[in-house]
C-alpha cells in the first residue's frame, strides 16, 4: 500500500515507504478521509496494525501470482487495502491531490540478475585456472569450465519459468 501524489497531467509520484516511514507511517489514508467515506479500508488506519506492512510482500506476491489460492469468502486482505469510494481522483491546475492504493513495481531486477551472472561465472573460471596449473592441461580445464558455465543459462531459464508451470 502506498501514498502517492497526482498532478493535473495524471502523473503520480509514489511515496517510498522504506526511505520515509520510520515512525509515523503515512502509507494509509488518514482517519479523516476514512471517516468522510472518501476511502474505505479496515481495520487500518483507526486501529494500529500488529505489524507493518500489514500484508507482507511475500503474501501479496503469492496471491498476485496464484489468485486461485484465495478462497472466495476470504476478505481479510481486500478489506485492508485502501479503496477510493468517492469518484475518480482528480487534481486541479493549482494543486496536486493525495491518494492511496497499491503500487506494483514492474521491470527487471538488474542487481539480482547481475549477481546471479557473476556467481555463475567466477567459480568455473577459477576451476579452469586451478585445473590448468595443477594438471598442466589448459584445454581440459577450460573445457570443463565452459561446460559448467553453459549450465548457468539453463538454471536461469528454469528459475524464470518454475512458478508459471505450477499455475
Amino acid at each position: 500500500m502506498k501514498k502517492f501524489r497526482v498532478n493535473i497531467n495524471k502523473f503520480a509520484t509514489v511515496h517510498q515507504h522504506r526511505s520515509c516511514c520510520v515512525a509515523n507511517c503515512v502509507c494509509l489514508p488518514p482517519v479523516e478521509r476514512v471517516d468522510d467515506r472518501e476511502y474505505v479500508c479496515r481495520p487500518a488506519p483507526k486501529i494500529q496494525p500488529d505489524y507493518s506492512p500489514v500484508i507482507g510482500t511475500n503474501e501479496l506476491t503469492h496471491y498476485f501470482l496464484n489468485p486461485n489460492h484465495l478462497d472466495i469468502p476470504q476478505r481479510s486482505i481486500y478489506n485492508q487495502l485502501p479503496k477510493r469510494a468517492e469518484g475518480k481522483l482528480m487534481a486541479s491546475p493549482e494543486e496536486a491531490q493525495l491518494g492511496w492504493g497499491i503500487h506494483f513495481e514492474e521491470g527487471w531486477r538488474w542487481g539480482f540478475i547481475y549477481s546471479l551472472l557473476v556467481t555463475s561465472t567466477i567459480p568455473p573460471l577459477i576451476f579452469g585456472v586451478v585445473w590448468s596449473v595443477y594438471k598442466d592441461d589448459i584445454q581440459g580445464g577450460f573445457a570443463i569450465a565452459s561446460s559448467w558455465m553453459a549450465l548457468g543459462p539453463l538454471l536461469l531459464g528454469y528459475m524464470a519459468v518454475r512458478d508459471y508451470s505450477s499455475a
